[in-house]
């Protein structure tokens, strides 16, 4: 078991480890994740959802999240110089929405 300490004031959360020499990974094959799947379609990336709420949570209870801020800017950066994410994160994306009444 891993135990992560959140904060005095939250409880632990636990997880089981995982051996990645563990030969059980040999039956699942080439994993590809939804992320880079989108990526290589040129789908718009989902990386609010799946990184920038992690990192607001760890804002929330005082956690530094170092690997999380760095992995963000480089796929927003990723998604920026390829049109699929937002330059802006109110900017759906589309022309219509930098037009100010």
């Amino acid at each position: 078991m891993v135990f992560f300490g959140v904060n005095s004031a939250y409880q632990n959360l636990r997880l089981n480890s995982v051996d990645p020499d563990d030969r059980q990974w040999d039956l699942v094959g080439p994993l590809r994740t939804s992320m880079l799947q989108d990526l290589e379609k040129g789908r718009q990336l989902e990386v609010d959802a799946l990184l920038t709420a992690v990192q607001e949570m760890g804002r929330l209870v005082d956690l530094q999240t170092p690997h999380i801020d760095s992995v963000l800017a480089l796929i927003q950066q990723l998604g920026r110089t390829q049109g699929l994410y937002p330059v802006f994160p109110e900017d759906s994306g589309s022309p219509e929405s930098l037009i100010v009444d």
